[in-house]
């Protein structure tokens, strides 16, 4: 306790190992998959139309719905780790200040979770 940033080392040693074992690393890694599979769809479908073996109403056709199904596996990607990132774990100190307004040495250290801002753009 003497040593807040070993502490917190500790933590993000642990927060990482969790992230990497059991069913969320597991969902994960299948999203991964999946968004790789769809992304190869959309490559796949713009190559046809470029070697003209697609008609164009045919791309404006497909694409939408491929984009669609991209976009809903991002979004479940970023949510995995939403949670971790929406709340962030800080140190601080408490410095009290002698009755001539100067600040002493830090007496002690708490740990603190507070909720961060999150920019989703």
């Amino acid at each position: 306790m003497e040593d807040p940033h070993l502490i917190q080392e500790e933590l993000d040693r642990r927060l990482a190992a969790a992230r990497n074992v059991g069913p969320t690393k597991r969902r994960e890694d299948a999203l991964q998959r999946e968004l790789e599979r769809a992304q190869g769809s959309i490559e796949r479908l713009l190559t046809a139309y470029q070697e003209e073996l697609l008609s164009l109403d045919d791309l404006r056709r497909r694409m939408p719905e491929l984009r669609k199904r991209e976009k809903a596996i991002r979004d479940e990607l970023s949510a995995i780790d939403l949670p971790i990132a929406l709340h962030t774990c800080v140190w601080r100190t408490h410095s009290p200040t002698s009755s001539y307004g100067c600040a002493k040495q830090p007496k002690r250290w708490t740990f603190q979770c507070v909720n961060a801002s999150f920019d989703s753009s």
